[in-house]
């Protein structure tokens, strides 16, 4: 299943990539954090099929764009195999629909096309979006938030994005202000969502492995 996911990184060796030295994470209690560490019952893509209705719809009509057959349109890259499988732990930074919303509307205003849908974007952009908000492990948020230095996440593309000790997430692009956070307005509820296979962070925007330009000039490149 891993070799799978990884197969297509190399679509984008062209992203260029920055990192940070970590710095120390969260020191908190075993009881704290016990209840969020223990497995769910549901894998993460059950939950983000389910878990507050309406909210992922966009992020799973994402996964089943690149998972398409390449006859239809898709990559076949097995996301949704992989984060419905038991067999290797993952922490997806889950973007809600309102997320994606305001990503398809900064894209339409800058696009000389309408960008109202998922599908609208080059394949291979969307699967690379996707992979830079997945992460090797269960990691909670004492995992991924530092207490004092920005904490350097790498990502399932390669990529990596920094938190902060706000939750706040500094993404490549440098697009949002304000930047994207865990927990999405509510990090008593929407941070450390347990599965069987790993850990959901929901976000509140769509993090970015490229500045907004290159993304621009990629996808000029994969329509000639």
């Amino acid at each position: 299943m891993k070799t799978k996911l990884l197969f297509f990184l190399p679509l984008f060796l062209l992203f260029v990539f920055t990192s940070c030295n970590e710095d120390e994470t969260i020191q908190e209690s075993q009881t704290q954090f016990k209840s969020f560490n223990k497995p769910g019952d549901d894998t993460i893509y059950d939950i983000a099929a389910s878990f507050l209705p309406g909210e992922f719809n966009q992020l799973v009509a994402a996964l089943t764009y690149v998972d398409k057959p390449v006859a239809e349109g898709g990559l076949d890259a097995g996301l949704i195999p992989a984060i419905q499988s038991n067999e290797l732990q993952l922490t997806v930074f889950a973007p809600t629909d309102a997320a994606f919303v305001e990503l398809l509307a900064l894209l339409d205003s800058v696009r000389d096309e309408t960008i109202d849908d998922i599908e609208d974007v080059p394949v291979e952009i969307v699967l690379a979006v996707l992979q830079y908000h997945l992460v090797e492990g269960r990691r909670g948020s004492n995992s991924v938030v530092p207490k004092k230095n920005n904490k350097t996440i790498e990502t399932l593309l390669g990529a990596t994005f920094q938190v902060n000790k706000d939750l706040e997430i500094i993404d490549v692009a440098g697009l949002w202000d304000p930047l994207a956070k865990i927990g999405a307005g509510d990090p008593a509820n929407f941070a450390n969502v347990s599965a069987s296979n790993g850990m959901i962070h929901v976000i509140d925007k769509v993090i970015l492995p490229l500045p907004a330009g290159d993304i621009l000039d990629l996808w000029d490149s994969l329509e000639e």
